[in-house]
Formats: C-alpha cells, structure tokens, sequence
C-alpha cells in the first residue's frame, strides 16, 4: 500500500526503500570486504551512494511522524522529503564533498515560496547557508534538533 501527500498541488509517493537495519549488513550482503571503507578503492566509489543513503534511511526512521517520501521531476530527483511540524523539507543526500546540488536547485526555484528550508546531508561542515542546512553525515541521528534550530533561526 503506497502512502501520498500532496506537496504544493503535486503527489509525493512514500518511498518504499529496502534498506538493512545496519550499513554492515548491507557491506556483507554485497560482498565488500571491510576494507572498503577505508580505502578509496573502485568498489567503494561504486557502492558509496547506496552505503550512505542507507545510513540516512536508518536515521530518519528514528523521527516519528515524519513519513519518508522522495520528489522526482525527470532528470531531477530529491532523495528524501519529510514532514517537520506543518513544513515539507527536501533533503539531499551527497556521498562526497564535491557537488553542484542540481537537483535541491530545482526543487527550490520550483518551489520557493513554500520552501522555508532545504537539508543537505554530505561531508561538508555544518552550516546554515540562506535557506540551505548542511549537515555533515555524522550529525544525521541530530537531524529533528538541527532542523529546529535552523527554522527557528531563519
């Protein structure tokens, strides 16, 4: 059964992930060797999108109430959107320090008047840049307290 919400006139579709219950599980079950997080080898550059947005998924499963549903207008796509008391909040997941966020882009100039603020999960440090939070990785369990501290300070 897909769950909807309608976001500014539009139908956002729940997204339905298979995900593991840990980034370990998922590295065995894809047969990497632990090495490969370690070492900036062909294997990790390869599987370093699923890696990541996995640990994401297990992080924003801990926000109750949320829901989890992802944007797409060919060729952009919003990996995650979620509820945060009565705003919709995009966020993009980069595995990398280096990118352009074509796809947050988008989404922002399509929907700027609704668009308070915009979460970018990345290796980047935390900031507040206009209505672009950025949070490094490792701060993604923080990410209710992140988000409610920035909407409070925009």
């Amino acid at each position: 059964m897909k769950k909807h919400i309608t976001l500014f006139s539009k139908t956002l579709v729940r997204t339905e992930l298979v995900s593991m219950t840990d980034v370990g599980l998922l590295r065995r079950h894809a047969h990497l060797a632990s090495s490969a997080f370690t070492e900036e080898n062909r294997l990790f550059e390869e599987f370093k999108g699923a890696l990541t947005e996995n640990y994401v998924v297990q992080s924003l499963a801990g926000i109750p109430e949320s829901g989890c549903y992802y944007w797409s207008k060919s060729p952009y796509e919003v990996g995650f959107v979620i509820q945060h008391d009565n705003d919709v909040i995009p966020i993009e997941v980069k595995a990398g320090q280096n990118f352009k966020s074509t796809s947050i882009k988008n989404y922002m100039q399509q929907y700027e008047e609704q668009t308070k603020l915009c979460v970018r999960l990345s290796l980047r440090n935390l900031s507040l840049d206009g209505k672009v939070l950025n949070v490094p990785l490792y701060l993604a369990d923080e990410l209710e307290r992140l988000i409610a501290f920035a909407m409070a300070n925009l």
